[in-house]
């Protein structure tokens, strides 16, 4: 999904059939283990002609290819979060957070990139949310533990 977004950046969505469509890919019997596993390497296939194509032979090339831009970070998913100012520099960096989630970053929602949060995270108090929070939705998906380490260690 992630080369999707790089590769194929005017997609309004990445699903598998989404994708084959667009690489003109057949996918014949769509859910059913054999053909869709059939898709995927031929998508994965043309994936790499195009990495190729753009001189990319290897991931720290590809890494360094696919930051993400506002127009990729507006497709991501979006999940709740709260976020509290603890004293005055909080409340600046939350209004500088407000500001640019609905300047450069709004669609349909506001969204506040984890790298910006990160970026004004001084005087914060970043909680999980409801059940639309990014750890409750983690737990229902049943995500390992070490991702769910990851996610509360960001909190």
């Amino acid at each position: 999904m992630a080369l999707s977004r790089l590769l194929l950046p005017s997609l309004n969505r990445y699903k598998l059939d989404t994708v084959a469509k667009a690489l003109n890919i057949s996918l014949a019997n769509h859910h059913r283990a054999v053909d869709d596993a059939g898709c995927t390497a031929e998508i994965f296939a043309a994936f790499v002609k195009m990495l190729r194509e753009r001189g990319v032979e290897s991931l720290d090339e590809l890494n360094k290819l696919s930051t993400m831009s506002a127009d990729m970070i507006k497709k991501l998913p979006t999940y709740h979060v709260i976020i509290l100012a603890a004293n005055d520099v909080g409340r600046v960096n939350l209004y500088r957070l407000i500001s640019r989630s609905h300047i450069d970053f709004y669609a349909r929602r506001p969204r506040i990139p984890k790298s910006v949060l990160n970026e004004y995270r001084e005087g914060l108090i970043i909680g999980s949310a409801c059940e639309a929070g990014e750890l409750y939705q983690a737990l229902l998906r049943g995500v390992p533990d070490a991702e769910i380490a990851k996610l509360v260690n960001f909190l």
